[in-house]
Order: C-alpha cells, then structure tokens, then sequence
C-alpha cells in the first residue's frame, strides 16, 4: 500500500511544483544580505535559489572564500525551476530554481558567461 501512495504521490508532487524538467544549469550564483541569485550563462532571466544539502558544501566555499561581497561565484549544477510563489527579496527575480546537485564552482568566471 505504501508503495503505491509514493508511486502516485511523487509525480503529482513534481508536476505541481517544477515548470521546468531537471536539467544542467551553468551560471554566476551570487549571496549576500539580501541575494541568494542565479543568473544562466548569456541568458536574461535571474532566480532566487533554493537548495538543501545539495547546495551546503558550495554554499560553506562562499561565504568563507570570498573576498568582497556579492563575489560572483561560476556554478555548474543540476536543478529546476520550480511553479511557486515568492516573496520579500526574491520577487524581484524570475522565479525559484532549485538545486538538486552540485557538479563545480569555481570564482574564476569563464569570459563566455555573462
């Protein structure tokens, strides 16, 4: 019986939430006060970033690597955009992107990436 509930309430759970499939990400994640941002390689839309221990290892570089604040960090990850509603700081952005796992990081931003 359980594993029929989970069977029939895991896709439901992801079709409600995700407006997106999961798919490699590419960007320039940003962290401060009042930012938790990524902004896609050469594309317009930037997001408010949600993750959980998938994020924690890259999120702990930052805040002890960088220099100064906002330090643009380059990540690669997999993830999705996810249908749900923000508020505060992160109605400025396009939307919620979530991460699912975190491939590299790095500060050096690649010249083909804005």
């Amino acid at each position: 019986m359980n594993k029929l509930v989970v069977a029939i309430l895991v896709p439901l759970l992801t079709a409600c939430c995700a407006t997106t499939p999961e798919r490699t990400y590419k960007g320039i994640y940003s962290y401060g006060h009042e930012v938790r941002g990524f902004k896609p390689c050469n594309e317009k839309e930037d997001y408010w970033v949600s993750f959980d221990w998938a994020g924690m290892e890259m999120q702990d570089f930052y805040e002890n690597a960088r220099k100064p604040p906002y330090q643009p960090l380059y990540i690669e990850f997999r993830g999705q955009v996810l249908n749900e509603a923000v508020d505060g700081f992160a109605e400025q952005s396009s939307g919620l992107i979530r991460i699912s796992e975190v491939f590299s990081y790095t500060f050096e931003v690649p010249s083909g990436c804005n």
